[in-house]
Formats: structure tokens, C-alpha cells, sequence
């Protein structure tokens, strides 16, 4: 019996040690993931604390983007629409654009002064100022909300997480919410520094005892007053503290100690664990309801917003961007580049693709089909995704511009419709008397300085007025018209002709002396005499007498003697029975 309870004590010690050994052990395996498990919810954080602060400067980078467009437009107002209508049209700019205050534009030859608004607090003011190039500043002043609306998905994402942009300069663009920590330095300093560039970067801030997580990034804002931006979101730190035993052999009975030690220690760690998973849990369902959210917003975006990865396979792509091209998820996920662009139109990006996987970013602009066949225009940047230093892929940010282009196409055309008005006979299509007169003394100008010689010829219909007598008016006009047309399609490129005023037209004959000059005219006079103009069932023929001056460089002669000489030797050339050239004496100037 004493060798069986000797025996069985030693069985019953041997469990209980094992019991225990297997306790323990098991009691450091959970100690130890808990103490891996413990850093990870801060971990987390970080990333994404990381992660929202480049999404963050994503949207400021978009806002800029929308103010250099904005730029652009009100450049390209400046400098073609008529001065009566630019006020007008940059109140239209202003009105269309819910954030945008006013739009000031000063030179010497314009000035619209918005100055009373720009001093509004919390205006932001983007300035453009003049150069040799541009001799007008602009002056746009966007409201207080533009920041606050354009990282509206970053604000609402986060309640424990606060934002704040702040210009190099130190004023705060958007001011962080809630316990007003004192960082607008660290955000100011941080805008200034040239190396703060790329993604986010991560600092520790101190403040009254407590610790949190600054994420801060740099916003290249060029046409800012007040320089960069730098961004900022910031948290605090999450700690989890996790127990800790003590393994101490103490009594006799070491091993139901550290039998019950390990017990305790285990439904400890299990309940620490269960809270740890908790907030793990909530954790990820927040980071899965901001996900939520931020798929909700650029699903809805008003802009084209697709990200694509090295091999140029789609691997993101919002409604608009699909529906730009007319793909759901499933046709555009995972299909290349050459693929959804096409050949002709990747022929145009697939450089600006390589260029910026290469690490370069780009923006352009592009005329683009759309879906339904419809062409539109398209202000796209290209952004390289870097990550530890190496390209990942890139991102697509792109806007439709097709009302913008279309309304400075119109302003354009519009321009072209004033200058040809200004410049050209309604009814022969040639240069009107002033336009005329305009490159005839340019011509003389450089004449002189290459010391070239130059004609002029002057000529009149011959009985005109017979014409509108017995034609009528009309008749007359076709007449005048028919001329014009012999006129563009006999002269060179180089030579100028234009209507001085009812049936007497001018040509300037640029490097031509007097024998060039008057063989050029006479063949013209034949031309007319051969033409027979059709008009209300009857034929019309006409002559015309010319008039012919041949000018040297050194002569010093002005544009009203050179046609003053011409007229009399049109005048000669009536009165010696018309239909025919007269040339005036060559000389200097009367």
C-alpha cells in the first residue's frame, strides 16, 4: 500500500507539475501575443492616421488644381474678350463657383478691386502676379468653407481624429476643432520645409501630459499668398496595458502556486485579450465605416478619380470615370490600359504614362470621345503613387472641362468674328481702308530698314456709275465682289490689296521695282478687261484704270505721298481714256 500511495503521490505530483508547466507555458504563449497584440490597435491607427492625411492632401491638391483652372479661364478672358464684357464674364465665373468670393483683376488697361472682401476673415487668396508676359495681376478670393467642404469626407470620417491646414506663413487655414492644441507652428514650419515632400509623415506631439500621433504633409499650393500649405491630423495615442506575474517559488508548495498563479494569470489574459479583440473590433468596423464613407463620397464626386498599377491594369475606378466610358466595375477592374483607352487614344497617353511611372507627374488637357460617340475635353493629372521610395502605380484625377473649352472656343471665335470685321470689306473680302493703309506703312518701314524697293498701285472701275444705272445696284455689288475675287486669287501671299473706298481699290506690291510693278499691272487690266460677270440673266463687263507708284527705300517717302502720287497717275490714266496703267514720276518726297 505504501509503495501504491507512493506511487500515486508521485503520479499526482507529476500531473500537477505538468499541470502546471503546461499552465505556465500556456500562460506566456497568450503574455506574449497579447504583448504583440498590445501595439497593434496603435499600429493601426498610425496607418491609417497615415492614410487619411494623404487622402487629406489629395483634396487640397484637387482644390488647388480647381483654382489653376479657375486661373486659366480668367486668363484666357483677360487677354481675348472685349474689355466691356470682362467684368460681366468674371462675375459669371463667380457665380458659377460656389466657394469663390471674388475674382480682382488689375492693369494698366483693366481693373475690377475686390479688396474689402479679401480681407474677410478666414478668406483664402490665391494672387497671380504681372510679368513680361502678363501685364495684369489676378487676384481670386475663395470663402472660408472652400477648405472645410473639400475635406469634408477626412472631417466627418474621424470623430476622435481633428484636421488642421496651416500656409507657411503661420495663418491657419483650417483651424483644428475641439481641444484647440497649440500646433499651427509645427504645421507653418512644416510647410516651409523643402524636404517635407511625398507621402505623410509621422511626429509625436505633447501636450498638458498627453501624447499623440501628428501626421503631417506638405500641399505645393504655387499661387497661395501666404506660400504651401502643410496639413495635419492628429490623435491620441492608444495604449493598452496588459498584466504581468511574478514566478516566484515562495512556499513548499510551489507548484499549486504557480499552479493557481497560472490560472489567474490565464483568466486574466483572457479577459485582457477579449477586450483587446473588442477594441480591435470597433476598430475595424470604424475603419470599415470610413472606408464606407469615402467609397460613398467618390463614388459621387464630380470628378474622374481611377487608380492604376504598374503593369497599367485598372485597379480602381469611380461612377464617373466609368461612366465616361461606359464600363461597369467588373468590365473596367483588372483591364489594361490599351484596353479601355483604345489605340488611338492611348497612342496620345500611353507617353504620358510611361513618363509618369517613371516618377513624373502630369497634367494635360485632351479632346476625348465619350460613350455615345460625343466628343468632350478632359483636364487630367497623372500622379505617381511612391511608396518607401519606389513606384507602385499611379493615380488619375481628371475633370470634364467641355463647357469651359466649348465657352472659350465661342470666345475665341467671337474675337476672330471682331478682328475680321474690323479689318475686312464686308463686301469684297479684302482689306478694309484703315487695315490696308496699316501694312502699307509697315511695309514701307521695312523697306527702308532692307533697303527694298516697293509699288503701289491705285485703281478705279472704269464708268461705275454707268454700271449702277443701267445694273442697279446689285449689279454694281457683283461687280465690286467679282474684282475682289480676281484680286485675292491673281496677287502673291506677300502682297497686300484692300478697298479704299467705293470703286477704287489699292495694292501694295512688297520687293517689286517699276518694271515688276507695271507688268504685274497690266496683266491684272487684261484679266479685267476678259471677265465677264453674270448678273439677273445679262453679262456684265467692266474695265479699270491704274494708277502705279514705284518708291525706293532711301526716298524717305510717307504713305500720303506715295498715294498721293498714285491718285494723279490714276487721275492721268482717266483722263487719257482709261483702261489703262499709268505710272507717276519717280521721285523722293513733294
Amino acid at each position: 500500500m505504501n509503495m501504491a500511495a507512493a506511487e500515486l503521490g508521485s503520479h499526482s505530483r507529476m500531473y500537477w507539475v505538468g499541470h502546471s508547466v503546461l499552465l505556465l507555458l500556456l500562460a506566456l504563449v497568450i503574455g506574449w501575443d497579447i504583448v504583440v497584440d498590445s501595439g497593434e490597435p496603435d499600429r493601426t491607427a498610425t496607418r491609417l492616421l497615415l492614410s487619411e492625411t494623404d487622402i487629406a492632401a489629395g483634396l487640397l491638391e484637387s482644390g488647388v488644381s480647381s483654382v489653376e483652372e479657375l486661373f486659366a479661364a480668367v486668363e484666357q478672358a483677360v487677354g481675348e474678350a472685349p474689355r466691356s464684357e470682362l467684368e460681366g464674364y468674371l462675375n459669371l465665373l463667380v457665380q458659377s463657383r460656389q466657394d469663390v468670393v471674388s475674382i480682382s483683376v488689375s492693369g494698366d488697361f483693366v481693373r475690377t478691386d475686390s479688396a474689402p472682401v479679401q480681407n474677410s476673415p478666414g478668406a483664402t487668396v490665391f494672387t497671380r502676379g504681372r510679368s513680361a508676359q502678363v501685364p495684369y495681376d489676378i487676384s481670386i478670393v475663395l470663402a472660408p468653407e472652400f477648405w472645410a467642404r473639400r475635406l469634408a469626407p477626412v472631417i466627418m470620417a474621424e470623430k476622435d481624429t481633428r484636421v488642421a491646414v496651416v500656409a507657411a506663413n503661420g495663418r491657419s487655414v483650417l483651424p483644428a476643432g475641439g481641444s484647440g492644441l497649440a500646433f499651427s507652428s509645427l504645421l507653418a514650419a512644416a510647410a516651409r520645409d523643402p524636404q517635407l515632400n511625398g507621402k505623410a509623415q509621422l511626429q509625436l506631439f505633447f501636450h498638458e501630459g498627453a501624447e499623440y500621433n501628428l501626421a503631417l504633409r506638405k500641399v505645393i499650393a504655387p499661387l497661395l499668398k501666404g506660400g504651401p500649405l502643410a496639413v495635419g491630423l492628429f490623435s491620441a495615442r492608444t495604449s493598452i496595458s496588459f498584466g504581468h506575474h511574478p514566478l516566484s517559488l515562495v512556499l513548499a508548495l510551489a507548484w499549486l502556486v504557480v499552479a493557481v498563479a497560472s490560472t489567474l494569470v490565464l483568466a486574466k489574459e483572457l479577459r485582457a485579450r477579449g477586450s483587446v479583440e473588442a477594441s480591435a473590433q470597433k476598430m475595424r468596423h470604424e475603419s470599415s465605416t470610413r472606408e464606407n464613407f469615402i467609397n460613398v463620397v467618390m463614388e459621387n464626386a464630380s470628378v474622374m478619380v481611377a487608380y492604376w498599377d504598374m503593369a497599367q491594369r485598372c485597379r480602381y475606378a469611380n461612377s464617373m470615370y466609368r461612366s465616361w466610358f461606359g464600363k461597369t466595375v467588373e468590365q473596367i477592374t483588372g483591364q489594361y490600359a490599351r484596353d479601355i483607352l483604345g489605340e488611338a487614344l492611348y497612342a496620345l497617353c500611353g507617353p504620358l504614362i510611361e513618363a509618369t511611372l517613371r516618377g513624373e507627374p502630369q497634367t494635360f488637357e485632351q479632346e476625348r470621345p465619350r460613350k455615345d460617340g460625343s466628343k468632350g475635353y478632359v483636364f487630367s493629372r497623372y500622379i505617381p503613387d511612391w511608396e518607401e521610395g519606389v513606384i507602385r502605380g499611379f493615380f488619375v484625377i481628371a475633370s470634364d472641362v467641355t463647357e469651359l473649352k466649348e465657352t472659350q472656343l465661342q470666345l475665341e471665335k467671337r474675337v476672330d468674328d471682331l478682328y475680321a470685321m474690323a479689318t475686312t470689306d464686308a463686301l469684297t473680302g479684302l482689306n478694309n481702308r484703315r487695315n490696308l493703309l496699316e501694312k502699307v506703312q509697315f511695309e514701307m518701314d521695312l523697306s527702308q530698314r532692307l533697303d527694298m524697293q516697293i509699288s503701289f498701285m491705285m485703281l478705279d472701275i472704269d464708268h461705275f456709275k454707268r454700271i449702277n444705272d443701267t445694273f442697279g445696284h446689285d449689279g454694281g455689288d457683283a461687280v465690286l465682289r467679282r474684282l475682289g475675287l480676281l484680286l485675292r486669287q491673281t496677287l502673291r501671299t506677300v502682297d497686300h490689296s484692300g478697298r479704299l473706298g467705293g470703286e477704287e481699290f489699292g495694292v501694295l506690291l512688297t520687293g517689286s521695282g517699276p518694271e515688276e510693278a507695271y507688268v504685274v499691272a497690266e496683266r491684272l487690266r487684261k484679266e479685267v478687261m476678259e471677265l465677264a460677270v453674270e448678273h439677273g440673266g445679262e453679262t456684265m463687263r467692266f474695265t479699270i484704270s491704274i494708277g502705279l507708284v514705284s518708291l525706293a527705300s532711301a526716298t524717305g517717302n510717307s504713305v500720303e505721298v506715295m498715294m498721293k502720287k498714285a491718285d494723279t497717275a490714276l487721275y492721268q490714266a482717266k483722263n487719257s481714256g482709261r483702261n489703262r496703267v499709268c505710272v507717276a514720276e519717280y521721285g523722293g518726297e513733294e
